[in-house]
């Protein structure tokens, strides 16, 4: 194998929805989009803590999601993930939740969600060059580790920007109780890492959402056994049960969530476990996340772009 081909298997190998589109024969997506995440692998960071997908294709969500304003402030133009949190009215922030200085980099959390349901971290590394950040835990007040559920980040203009996900034991410290970070530099980047600690204020846990009927498409069987929504964020459970794995994959991967203009909203990321073998074949639950666009009808789509679709209203009041 040439160190070429080697180096592109290892960023697929590091994006898991890079990988799986690389070896479905017929992916369900537009023609072209698959050779262009997978080219984008190997610049985008994807940190899987479990089984985790960045749901409905990042790289789609930006280009039907437009232009997305990004407030001019003291920090450089963000990337993706930085779009996310100016979405959710997390960016700009007045002042950091916490920075460190050390090893020619400065990681700074600038902003964060802490709601009981789950924990949320912007995280900037700076100048990070795309590669300063390798993993990323959390622990509260009590030192007890919070799950790791995943980490996505891009490198952008001025620096590395990161979204981190975590949830809280439940019978651990909290909300709104100290937390802190622990973020494990690159081995190209060397050194003993960094330790940041925080307190990210408590915010009211998401209100459930009356979940809309399931449905059946190609074989799959689909569900929502949770829909529930924030001031910042909405979050649709699936669950999906089908002959394989795939069959799951090609049905619920492509899911797209419409505000109630009828605008695409942007995709977060994308939480799973791993597949289960149930009756019926295998069986996978996810939770799919997007900034929340305001109150009203949304519109979810689960199924390929082109084909058989399962449509739903989602209300959010």
């Amino acid at each position: 194998m040439t160190a070429a081909l080697r180096e592109h298997e290892d960023a697929l190998d590091r994006d898991p929805l890079a990988a799986r589109l690389a070896r479905i024969a017929d992916p369900p997506v537009p023609d072209g989009l698959t050779a262009r995440i997978v080219a984008d692998a190997s610049a985008r960071r994807f940190r899987p803590a479990r089984r985790t997908t960045l749901r409905a294709l990042v790289l789609l969500a930006a280009v039907l999601a437009g232009a997305i304003a990004v407030s001019a402030m003291a920090t450089p133009m963000r990337g993706y993930m930085g779009q996310l949190l100016v979405q959710m009215g997390l960016e700009p922030a007045r002042h950091d939740l916490a920075a460190v200085t050390a090893g020619g980099q400065t990681i700074r959390v600038t902003s964060g969600v802490d709601d009981g349901w789950v924990v949320m971290l912007g995280v900037r590394a700076e100048p990070g060059h795309g590669s300063a950040i390798r993993e990323l835990a959390a622990t509260d007040a009590d030192g007890r580790p919070l799950e790791s559920l995943a980490w996505a980040g891009n490198e952008t203009d001025g620096g590395d920007e990161v979204l981190a996900f975590f949830r809280r034991p439940a019978d651990g410290a909290p909300p709104g109780t100290p937390l802190t970070l622990h973020v494990r530099p690159a081995d190209s980047v060397g050194g003993p890492g960094w330790t940041l600690r925080l307190t990210v204020p408590a915010s009211p846990m998401p209100a459930e959402v009356p979940a809309p009927e399931g449905g059946r498409m190609a074989g799959v069987d689909v569900t929502f056994p949770e829909v529930r929504a924030s001031a910042r964020y909405i979050v649709v459970v699936v669950e999906a049960t089908g002959p394989t794995e795939r069959d799951v994959i090609q049905t619920i991967g492509p899911t797209s969530l419409a505000d109630p203009g009828g605008q695409h909203v942007p995709n977060m990321i994308g939480l799973g476990g791993v597949p289960e073998a149930a009756a019926g074949g295998v069986r996978e639950r996810e939770e799919l996340y997007w900034p929340r666009q305001g109150s009203g009808a949304y519109r979810l789509t689960v199924g390929p772009y082109q084909g058989q679709q399962i449509r739903r209203t989602i209300e959010v009041r």
